[in-house]
């Protein structure tokens, strides 16, 4: 004759996971009805309320702290609402009848909501039985990271989740020509250094190249002072390119690159020396550009 308490523990476990079976069906409908978008931002504090409506009344026993409270996440509003309210339960279950808190908070350029028991309780911790996996499947697919720590006294969620791009909802838009004339690794570096700014970068190792399209356009220049062969002036090709472009009334920035810091100055040029370093770069031409005051 089996023991009456052992079976109704084994029915209490099965229903558990009756329970659990169809809970996870309804979640994967859930979702499946929704087209998750990686671009879409939500609010933190508004999927954590309604996280907690859907727990419903142990909800009482969640501490909520959003700091600050506008903190907003790459993720769809569903998405958030179902991962929160499921860690938000298993945090419960596992803490006794001990309050648990919610913190959210901007750290390392993400967000972190961590879940877990405020101080010693007789909780279960964190049961083998508990799977984590759809969870985590779908935070990856928006780029969240979900990490359990079991403790003697329950069990603690860190959840990572994304910034919101603005690189990805605001696409730079590059509205200045810069011409760099000099040898291959003068333009490499230089498209290296410029290549996150909002410059559209015209190089060539042919001087005639500009020559040719009479400096018509563009907002700048960077020019190595001395070709490869030694013959061709960078000095020569700024001081045309500069002339002509303010004949045509624009005022615009003309650097030269140098490989030692020359003994003549000239008034009307920015000098950088090699190795180029983007700081160097970017002072000589923005000088020009915001004042218009001549570089020595």
């Amino acid at each position: 004759v089996q023991d009456p308490a052992m079976v109704r523990r084994h029915l209490e476990i099965a229903v558990a996971h009756a329970r659990r079976v169809t809970a996870t069906l309804r979640n994967l409908r859930s979702v499946g009805r929704t087209t998750l978008r990686h671009a879409e931002s939500s609010s933190l504090t508004s999927a954590v309320n309604d996280a907690l409506d859907l727990v419903g009344p142990r909800s009482d026993r969640v501490m909520v702290r959003i700091e600050p409270a506008d903190l907003t996440v790459s993720a769809e509003h569903p998405l958030l609402v179902r991962v929160l309210s499921s860690l938000a339960r298993l945090a419960l279950e596992t803490s006794g009848r001990t309050a648990i808190h919610l913190r959210g908070t901007r750290l390392r350029g993400r967000v972190l909501v961590r879940i877990g028991v405020i101080g010693r309780d007789t909780g279960k911790g964190l049961s083998p039985e508990i799977d984590l996996s759809l969870d985590r499947a779908l935070l990856q697919t928006i780029g969240a990271e979900l990490l359990a720590f079991p403790t003697p006294h329950g069990v603690s969620f860190d959840l990572w989740l994304a910034v919101p791009s603005q690189s990805r909802s605001r696409p730079r838009k590059r509205t200045r020509t810069l011409w760099v004339v000099g040898s291959q690794p003068v333009c490499d570096a230089v498209t290296q250094l410029l290549c996150n700014d909002d410059y559209v970068l015209r190089t060539t190792t042919d001087p005639a190249e500009l020559l040719a399209e009479g400096a018509a356009g563009g907002d700048g220049l960077v020019a190595e002072l001395l070709s490869d062969d030694g013959r061709a002036s960078g000095l020569a090709l700024a001081r045309w390119y500069r002339q002509a472009r303010e004949a045509a009334g624009a005022e615009v920035p003309c650097v030269l690159v140098v490989d030692r810091t020359p003994a003549t100055t000239w008034p009307e040029m920015a000098v950088v020396t090699l190795p180029l370093s983007r700081s160097a770069l970017l002072d000589a031409l923005r000088g020009r550009w915001d004042t218009g005051d001549p570089q020595g």
